[in-house]
């Protein structure tokens, strides 16, 4: 019998990307720099964990896509270590069978359509690992270890909701959002880190010293290489974020990985949360 979604027609009625454009414009603008303290509140942000004091944000949105103070993350790290990143909590972790993720308890979606059919074969009995942001952490992304981005692509798509209305009401959540997937390389061996937009955060921004190519946020479309280059990247580097709290996604092949952390871990960016097994 087919289950049912209480909440999907609901969801599904909303216009979110005409949501995310009118909500997007406003928090963009500095009509919105008034209620920075406001949301501080609301969501218990300390603003000594930002670059600067909130005063001198110009909106809401730069003050989500916040930088961190230098130094204020102290990890004891290691060549071989896996970090986390970014800051959320682990809602799901596990291996991929028969192709397909656990979304959330009952809830499944295929790892071809997630990946957008590329290379999605190489992590079959691999290991997947979904970190939320809620709007109150730090929204930067990070390389989770030294390696190559070989390429990076942007797939088109709508913008459900990414917290847990949206991933118990919506199957197939992460592969329908417009996201855009990172692939790395190192020792010769392959992961992906996946980027899922959400609405009102609307798409990743990427750092500007990756020199990406321009995208269309669009709801339809096939997707696109916007990786001009290859492009080394230590571990820990910035390479995006976040306007708002949403989903990453890092997948990795069966036995490349081995994580110290567990579904419902909290996690902070630069945080080790496993290791990168040296080949013989």
């Amino acid at each position: 019998m087919k289950r049912l979604y209480p909440g999907r027609l609901a969801l599904g009625l909303l216009p979110r990307r005409l949501l995310t454009q009118t909500v997007g414009c406003f928090l963009r603008s500095s009509a919105s720099k008034p209620f920075i303290p406001l949301y501080m509140l609301v969501y218990g942000i300390d603003d000594s964990q930002a670059e600067r004091p909130w005063r001198t944000y110009g909106s809401l949105t730069e003050f989500f896509a916040r930088k961190l103070p230098p130094g204020s993350r102290k990890f004891s790290v290691q060549d071989d270590d896996i970090v986390s990143p970014v800051d959320g909590v682990i809602v799901e972790l596990g291996r991929v069978n028969a192709g397909r993720a656990v979304q959330i308890k009952g809830i499944s979606y295929s790892m071809a359509a997630l990946l957008a059919d590329v290379d999605a074969s190489l992590f079959e009995h691999g290991t997947h690992v979904v970190i939320y942001l809620s709007p109150r952490n730090y929204h930067r992304i990070h390389a989770p270890i030294a390696a190559v981005i070989r390429r990076i692509i942007h797939v088109p798509g709508t913008l459900y909701p990414v917290n847990r209305l949206g991933t118990t009401q919506i199957p197939g959540l992460y592969t329908k959002n417009e996201r855009t997937i990172s692939w790395f390389s190192r020792d010769e061996d392959m992961f992906a880190l996946v980027k899922v937009g959400s609405t009102i955060v609307g798409s990743v921004k990427l750092s500007p010293h990756l020199q990406c190519r321009a995208v269309r946020h669009r709801a339809r479309g096939p997707a696109r290489m916007i990786l001009p280059r290859e492009v080394a990247v230590a571990q820990g580097e910035e390479l995006a974020w976040f306007e708002f709290g949403s989903t990453v996604i890092m997948v990795f092949r069966e036995g490349q990985v081995k994580l110290d952390v567990a579904k419902g871990d909290m996690v902070k960016a630069l945080q080790p949360i496993g290791k990168w097994p040296t080949r013989q």
